[in-house]
């Protein structure tokens, strides 16, 4: 259970972000220097010497979890800070008497979570991962000195040892033994050199087994941590391919266009075709990147997605460009003229510019299914797939349900943080039908992060006098009391 826990402090402080990016000195990075003061000194705290062995990861990691939970708190002064102030990994750090009000970080390891903050007199410290952290200490403008804080712990062994002990339980596909051996290697060495590779390998041993939880977890940690090149972003896809096949979303971080990035667009074309259907920003991918290769396969593969997605009029842009049309230097489609005929009139009588389309059929089960099936994504937290499903119902729907489909869809943006699409959605739906007390709630938290105090409190207040015994309505109570 120890182990466990240690564990989920490990993933909690890898993707809970706290950015390094502090108030910058508006000062143009000049220090005022204060004058020198006597400098307490100032304890070095012992490590002792550890042979790693495969028994002994899972007991550092046991006595890591134990010391963390112990909340031990070691004190400072102010007079103190010319020196390296240390602690053991998992204990707070507090400086008091501290004169001043900014703090600005100046370097960390290669971590996402740490706390390390000046409130009311007192710096506060406390790291999961090893390693020298340093900030600058001001007042208003004036410099008053640096805290360097090396945050240890109380036993010491070599990146090697530990690196070792993961290959074998790589060798051997133990995959808890890699977990583990992993989860003690980026609290010891964070940023390490090996870091990357031992992401991969564990992805390896995640694939073989079908864990997407893993994929999940490692891929957002190297997206957030590391800027990966263009064979390392394919290696990922690949794994992420094997595990989720025609399910995989691919998200933001690949569909940076570049296209200088050959191989990995093309690695990116293939998955989509082999899905056979594209999210909007796969397809917006796929847009720009026909847009410089003038591929006639690519863009009729846009031209079939589109029509997937019931975008008659980008479905048949591309499929006429797949067939020998082209863009002028207008930006206007000019095809052959098999696909849009000259002016005159055809043998009905209809003049044969006129091309008339056929209103899609309202397909019931199909679109239920998709509503479900976004639903069902929606409460497992896998909220891009969700939005998928929603817009795929919306081709659907032919006009219908619209209210409900701009909830959904905007309640899926909203839980992907997409603020400006969910709030265009949910007012579509108040506009007309107040009986959405979820859509009215989230615009309420929408206006109060965005600085509208009042517009905030006009959507909670609608919420809790029309829906006050509700889910929503005891929510929007309690949202009202912060504000």
């Amino acid at each position: 259970m120890k182990k466990i826990l240690i564990l989920s402090c490990l993933v909690s402080a890898m993707y809970s972000c706290t950015s390094l990016e502090q108030m910058k000195n508006i000062n143009g990075g000049n220090k005022i220097e204060q004058p020198k003061v006597t400098v307490a000194p100032v304890a070095k705290l012992p490590q002792s010497q550890f042979y790693l062995t495969d028994s002994g990861v899972p007991y550092l990691l046991d006595m890591i979890a134990m010391d963390f939970s112990k909340n031990i708190v070691r004190k400072y002064d102010f007079n103190q800070i010319g020196n390296t102030l240390e602690c053991y990994v998992g204990e707070k750090i507090l400086i008091n008497n501290i004169p001043g009000n900014r703090l600005e970080i100046v370097t960390t390891p290669k971590v996402q979570s740490y706390d390390f903050y000046l409130n009311n007199g007192t710096i506060t410290f406390k790291s999961l991962y090893q390693g020298e952290y340093v900030a600058d200490i001001y007042n208003g403008l004036q410099y008053l000195g640096t805290v360097k804080i090396q945050n240890k712990l109380k036993y010491k062994f070599t990146e090697a040892d530990n690196y070792a002990i993961i290959s074998k339980g790589y060798s051997e596909k133990n995959l808890q033994k890699v977990r583990d051996g992993i989860s003690l290697y980026r609290i010891s060495f964070p940023g390490g050199e090996r870091d990357k590779e031992l992401s991969f390998m564990l992805m390896d041993l995640g694939a073989n087994d079908g864990n997407s939880s893993i994929i999940k977890e490692e891929t957002k940690y190297l997206e957030s941590v590391y800027s990966l090149n263009e064979q390392e972003q394919i290696r990922l896809l690949q794994i992420q391919d094997k595990v989720f096949g025609k399910n995989l979303v691919l998200d933001d971080y690949f569909l940076n266009y570049d296209k200088n990035n050959v191989y990995l667009n093309n690695y990116i074309v293939e998955i989509i075709r082999n899905k056979g259907i594209g999210t909007a920003k796969e397809l917006e991918f796929l847009e720009k990147l026909y847009m410089d290769n003038k591929d006639p396969n690519l863009g009729a593969l846009i031209g079939q997605l589109y029509l997937k997605n019931g975008n008659i009029s980008k479905s048949t842009y591309y499929g006429n460009l797949a067939a020998g049309g082209s863009i002028g230097t207008n930006g206007i489609l000019t095809a052959p003229s098999a696909i849009i005929p000259t002016i005159g009139t055809t043998t009905s009588g209809m003049p044969n510019n006129i091309i008339p389309q056929e209103k899609e059929i309202f397909n019931k089960d199909q679109y239920d299914k998709s509503i479900n099936d976004g639903k069902d994504a929606l409460d497992k937290g896998n909220y891009q797939e969700a939005l998928v499903f929603f817009q795929k119902a919306e081709s659907l729907s032919n006009g219908n349900d619209q209210n409900n489909l701009n909830f959904y869809i905007g309640k899926a943006e909203y839980l992907l943080g997409q603020k400006d699409l969910a709030k265009t959605n949910l007012l579509k739906i108040t506009e007309e039908d107040s009986n959405f007390p979820e859509a009215y709630y989230y615009l309420g938290v929408i206006a109060h992060q965005e600085g509208d105090l009042s517009k905030s409190k006009e959507y909670l207040m609608k919420v809790r006098e029309t829906a006050g015994n509700s889910t929503w309505g005891r929510k929007s109570s309690i949202y009202l009391m912060k504000l």
